[in-house]
Formats: structure tokens, C-alpha cells, sequence
């Protein structure tokens, strides 16, 4: 198999290295190393960069179920034209998307943005300024990117916090529409796999080391395990929790800022209403 019949399109920060770990562990299941190529977020690309990416699924074997798992799929407006191009490529690809406590999610992304040095503001300040951090919360509006190529019934939209909470429920839901056996591993509840716990800031030699990767489309073509590698070899520093903090009233307001958006979600795919009924950010993997 040269292409994926099946992929993670997002969000960023909402488990999906954990889910595509389970799945690429799974009998049936093969994922793409590295987990996000990206490919579709390329506007023309080039035939060395199609054969690049029909090459990793080269493994895939008998696998029943071929996947790779990109976040940047669901980063609209910033990145356009994804769903187009994978439908045209794989119409009949299924999509899972992964959706988290957007209060979780922004202070993970910001823990990110801050350990690869590309955020110094502080999160209350951050999180107003720069439109990524509500756009990539807006899955309805996402969600909604895809809906306009794809049928409903090729879409599964999940939530981290069901994926920690009640795992087999939710891989169950997995294997349904992968048409894969609904056997996973018995360490699946204590799957957590990129957790914000474990970043640190990086020295400012290592942010231009990977901004020179970024440019190039290195990183893209990187394996999982060097790219954990080439983190390790750089000292840390520890982000102290009170600097990524969320305010109350800040939490309040992005709450505000996105209820009609989750509320469309919800109606669409039937989750039921409020998304996320505690208010409080969840144990989710990270």
C-alpha cells in the first residue's frame, strides 16, 4: 500500500501520539515513522516529496488498517486546502479527530510553544494574541473543513479525556471504524504517551538547530526515535507549572469565545452537551 486508509487529522495536543501508538501496536494496525509527515499540507508537491511519502507505508504488510496521524490537518486558517487534497488523493479515507478540554489543550500547547522557545509572553497575554492557540480549539470549525469532502460516516470524533478515562470504550470505537479487531493491549489504560510533563525549555542553540530542520522539511522526514534522540542530547530546563497557569478569568473567556463552535460540534456528531461537563481541565493524555 502506497497511502493511508486512514488518518489522524488532530487536534494538536489532544493524544494523538498515544492513540497512534495503540493503533501501530495493535495486529492489524501499521503507522507511519515519522507519525506526522504532513504530506497534505503541501500545496504542490514535488514528485521526490509524493514518493517520500507513498514510501512510508512500504511496512505496512498485511496490515488491515494503514494510517499516519498529522495535527497540522485541523490547523485552519493558518493551513489551508487539506481536506481537498486528501479527498482527491484518498476519497475514502476515514478520519479520526481528536478533540480535548480546550483550557487542557491551549496550556499544553503553550507549555510546547515555550519549550521550543517560540513563546515569551505570558499565557494570558499569549493566548489573545496569537489566533492559533482559540483556531486550533474551534473544532467545529474544523471538523467542518472535512465535512464538506467527506461523508459522516468516514469521521469518528473522539475526546482525550474518554481515550484516559474509559480506553477500551473508546478503541472500541476505534476498531469499529477501522474494521479492525477489538483487541488491544492490556496496558492500554496506562498508555500516555507525550505528556506536557516532559517538556522542558530548550537551550537556545537547540531552537535554532530545529528551525533550520523545520525550514528545510527535515523534521518531516525524520524517524521518532532520532528525533527523540537528538532532544535528549540537549540540556533542559524545567517550565515551572505557575508559569503556565490559567486564569480563571481567562479560562472563562475562551470558554465564552468557543461555546458556540463546540456546540455546533456536539449537534453534529451527536456527543451530547456540555463537551466537557466538569469545566475543569481532565487527566487526558497529553
Amino acid at each position: 500500500m502506497d497511502a493511508p486508509n486512514f488518518v489522524i487529522i488532530g487536534a494538536m495536543k489532544a493524544a494523538t501520539t498515544t492513540l497512534a501508538a495503540l493503533i501501530g501496536d495493535h495486529p492489524e494496525g501499521f503507522m507511519t515513522n515519522p507519525k506526522e509527515p504532513g504530506y497534505f499540507t503541501i500545496a504542490e508537491p514535488t514528485v521526490a516529496e509524493r514518493d517520500r511519502y507513498r514510501s512510508l507505508f512500504a511496512g505496512s504488510g498485511a496490515a488491515t488498517a494503514v494510517g499516519e496521524a498529522s495535527t497540522h490537518y485541523t490547523k485552519a486558517p493558518q493551513i489551508r486546502g487539506v481536506p481537498r487534497r486528501l479527498y482527491r488523493a484518498v476519497p475514502d479515507v476515514r478520519l479520526i479527530y481528536l478533540i480535548r478540554d480546550p483550557i487542557d489543550r491551549i496550556r499544553s500547547m503553550y507549555v510546547h510553544q515555550v519549550g521550543n522557545r517560540r513563546e515569551r509572553r505570558p499565557l494570558r497575554d499569549a493566548v489573545f494574541a496569537d489566533p492559533r492557540y482559540l483556531d486550533y480549539s474551534r473544532y467545529g470549525y474544523q471538523i467542518d473543513r472535512f465535512r464538506e469532502w467527506f461523508e459522516r460516516d468516514q469521521m469518528l470524533v473522539l475526546r482525550a479525556e474518554d481515550l484516559a478515562a474509559d480506553p477500551y470504550a473508546t478503541l472500541s470505537r476505534v476498531s469499529n471504524l477501522l474494521e479492525i479487531a477489538d483487541v488491544w493491549p492490556a496496558s492500554a489504560p496506562d498508555e500516555r504517551r507525550n505528556g506536557s510533563e516532559q517538556w522542558r525549555m530548550y537551550p537556545a542553540r537547540m531552537s535554532r538547530a530545529r528551525d533550520v530542520i523545520r525550514s528545510t522539511r527535515l523534521a518531516e522526514r525524520m524517524p521518532d526515535d532520532l528525533t527523540r534522540r537528538f532532544r535528549a542530547r540537549f540540556q533542559q530546563q524545567q517550565i515551572p507549572p505557575s508559569m503556565t497557569a490559567v486564569p480563571d478569568d481567562v479560562a472563562a473567556e475562551i470558554r465564552a469565545l468557543l461555546e458556540d463552535d463546540h456546540r455546533h460540534l456536539a449537534e453534529c456528531f451527536s456527543l451530547g452537551w456540555p463537551l466537557w461537563p466538569s469545566g475543569r481541565p481532565g487527566d487526558a493524555p497529553l
